[in-house]
Protein backbone atom coordinates (compact mmCIF):
# COMPACT_ATOMS: atom_id res chain seq x y z
CA UNK A 1 0.00 0.00 0.00
CA UNK A 2 1.28 3.43 -0.90
CA UNK A 3 -0.15 6.45 0.90
CA UNK A 4 0.77 9.87 -0.43
CA UNK A 5 0.52 12.90 1.81
CA UNK A 6 -0.41 15.92 -0.24
CA UNK A 7 -0.71 19.58 0.64
CA UNK A 8 -4.23 20.95 0.47
CA UNK A 9 -3.63 24.61 -0.25
CA UNK A 10 -6.83 26.46 -1.14
CA UNK A 11 -6.38 29.54 -3.32
CA UNK A 12 -8.75 32.35 -2.31
CA UNK A 13 -9.35 35.61 -4.12
CA UNK A 14 -11.41 38.31 -2.44
CA UNK A 15 -11.89 41.70 -4.10
CA UNK A 16 -8.88 41.07 -6.33
CA UNK A 17 -6.58 40.24 -3.40
CA UNK A 18 -5.17 36.72 -3.40
CA UNK A 19 -4.69 34.56 -0.34
CA UNK A 20 -3.98 30.93 0.39
CA UNK A 21 -5.48 28.74 3.09
CA UNK A 22 -3.88 25.52 4.28
CA UNK A 23 -6.70 22.99 4.34
CA UNK A 24 -4.67 20.72 6.64
CA UNK A 25 -4.10 23.35 9.33
CA UNK A 26 -6.09 22.34 12.40
CA UNK A 27 -5.97 25.90 13.77
CA UNK A 28 -8.04 27.11 10.79
CA UNK A 29 -10.69 24.46 11.31
CA UNK A 30 -10.83 25.19 15.03
CA UNK A 31 -11.14 28.96 14.46
CA UNK A 32 -14.03 28.49 12.05
CA UNK A 33 -15.73 25.96 14.30
CA UNK A 34 -15.49 28.26 17.32
CA UNK A 35 -16.70 31.28 15.35
CA UNK A 36 -19.69 29.45 13.86
CA UNK A 37 -20.62 27.93 17.23
CA UNK A 38 -20.64 31.41 18.76
CA UNK A 39 -22.47 33.27 15.99
CA UNK A 40 -24.69 30.80 14.13
CA UNK A 41 -27.95 32.68 13.56
CA UNK A 42 -26.73 35.60 15.67
CA UNK A 43 -25.37 38.40 13.50
CA UNK A 44 -25.87 41.33 15.81
CA UNK A 45 -23.13 43.87 15.26
CA UNK A 46 -21.34 44.22 18.54
CA UNK A 47 -17.77 45.09 19.42
CA UNK A 48 -17.13 41.45 20.32
CA UNK A 49 -18.58 40.23 17.01
CA UNK A 50 -16.35 42.62 15.01
CA UNK A 51 -13.31 41.62 17.09
CA UNK A 52 -14.02 37.90 16.50
CA UNK A 53 -14.46 38.51 12.76
CA UNK A 54 -11.10 40.28 12.61
CA UNK A 55 -9.34 37.53 14.54
CA UNK A 56 -10.93 34.72 12.54
CA UNK A 57 -10.18 36.26 9.15
CA UNK A 58 -6.60 37.01 10.19
CA UNK A 59 -6.17 33.38 11.31
CA UNK A 60 -7.68 32.03 8.08
CA UNK A 61 -6.01 34.33 5.54
CA UNK A 62 -2.99 35.68 7.39
CA UNK A 63 -2.20 38.62 9.65
CA UNK A 64 -3.55 41.92 8.35
CA UNK A 65 -6.01 40.31 5.90
CA UNK A 66 -9.02 41.92 7.62
CA UNK A 67 -7.50 45.40 7.26
CA UNK A 68 -6.72 44.79 3.57
CA UNK A 69 -10.24 43.61 2.80
CA UNK A 70 -12.67 45.65 4.86
CA UNK A 71 -12.99 49.41 5.19
CA UNK A 72 -15.87 49.41 7.66
CA UNK A 73 -17.34 47.00 10.18
CA UNK A 74 -20.46 45.34 8.78
CA UNK A 75 -21.71 41.82 8.01
CA UNK A 76 -19.44 41.23 4.99
CA UNK A 77 -16.70 39.60 7.11
CA UNK A 78 -19.30 37.20 8.52
CA UNK A 79 -20.31 36.11 5.02
CA UNK A 80 -16.66 35.73 3.99
CA UNK A 81 -16.02 33.50 7.00
CA UNK A 82 -18.99 31.30 6.07
CA UNK A 83 -17.69 30.93 2.51
CA UNK A 84 -14.21 30.11 3.77
CA UNK A 85 -15.73 27.52 6.11
CA UNK A 86 -17.48 25.93 3.15
CA UNK A 87 -14.23 25.86 1.16
CA UNK A 88 -12.39 24.16 4.02
CA UNK A 89 -15.20 21.65 4.43
CA UNK A 90 -15.06 20.78 0.72
CA UNK A 91 -11.29 20.40 0.95
CA UNK A 92 -11.68 17.90 3.80
CA UNK A 93 -14.32 15.92 1.90
CA UNK A 94 -12.20 15.83 -1.23
CA UNK A 95 -9.01 14.87 0.63
CA UNK A 96 -10.71 12.09 2.59
CA UNK A 97 -12.28 10.53 -0.49
CA UNK A 98 -10.23 7.73 -2.00
CA UNK A 99 -10.15 6.90 -5.69
CA UNK A 100 -12.23 3.78 -5.06
CA UNK A 101 -14.86 5.85 -3.24
CA UNK A 102 -14.92 8.33 -6.15
CA UNK A 103 -15.51 5.49 -8.63
CA UNK A 104 -18.33 4.10 -6.48
CA UNK A 105 -19.88 7.55 -6.26
CA UNK A 106 -19.71 7.99 -10.04
CA UNK A 107 -21.29 4.55 -10.57
CA UNK A 108 -24.05 5.36 -8.08
CA UNK A 109 -24.70 8.70 -9.81
CA UNK A 110 -24.99 6.95 -13.21
CA UNK A 111 -27.42 4.42 -11.77
CA UNK A 112 -29.43 7.19 -10.15
CA UNK A 113 -29.67 9.03 -13.47
CA UNK A 114 -30.87 5.82 -15.16
CA UNK A 115 -33.55 5.32 -12.50
CA UNK A 116 -34.59 8.96 -12.82
CA UNK A 117 -34.95 8.45 -16.60
CA UNK A 118 -37.20 5.45 -16.01
CA UNK A 119 -39.29 7.39 -13.51
CA UNK A 120 -39.66 10.30 -15.93
CA UNK A 121 -40.81 7.87 -18.64
CA UNK A 122 -43.35 6.33 -16.29
CA UNK A 123 -44.57 9.77 -15.31
CA UNK A 124 -45.03 10.75 -18.96
CA UNK A 125 -46.91 7.51 -19.62
CA UNK A 126 -49.16 8.18 -16.62
CA UNK A 127 -49.89 11.69 -17.87
CA UNK A 128 -50.74 10.33 -21.34
CA UNK A 129 -53.09 7.75 -19.82
CA UNK A 130 -54.76 10.43 -17.70
CA UNK A 131 -55.17 12.61 -20.81
CA UNK A 132 -56.70 9.70 -22.74
CA UNK A 133 -59.06 8.98 -19.88
CA UNK A 134 -60.18 12.61 -19.69
CA UNK A 135 -60.56 12.96 -23.42
CA UNK A 136 -62.10 9.59 -24.34
CA UNK A 137 -63.12 8.05 -21.04
CA UNK A 138 -61.57 4.79 -19.86
CA UNK A 139 -64.54 2.66 -20.95
CA UNK A 140 -64.38 4.11 -24.46
CA UNK A 141 -60.70 3.21 -24.81
CA UNK A 142 -61.27 -0.31 -23.47
CA UNK A 143 -64.20 -0.98 -25.80
CA UNK A 144 -62.23 0.14 -28.88
CA UNK A 145 -59.49 -2.43 -28.24
CA UNK A 146 -61.70 -5.38 -28.95
CA UNK A 147 -61.50 -8.85 -27.48
CA UNK A 148 -58.32 -10.68 -26.57
CA UNK A 149 -57.84 -14.42 -27.06
CA UNK A 150 -58.38 -15.06 -23.37
CA UNK A 151 -61.70 -13.20 -23.35
CA UNK A 152 -63.35 -14.78 -26.38
CA UNK A 153 -67.02 -15.13 -25.84
CA UNK A 154 -67.00 -13.54 -22.40
CA UNK A 155 -68.76 -10.42 -23.50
Amino acid sequence: MNITLTEHIIPVEISGIRFQMDGDNIELHQAISDFIDNYRGNRALSDEFVKDCKETIDILLGKGAYQKLFVKDDLKPYYVILQLAEALSECIKDASTTEQMKKRKETAEKELKAVQGILEGAEKFGKQMAYAERKYGINHVASKRGFTKNRKGKR
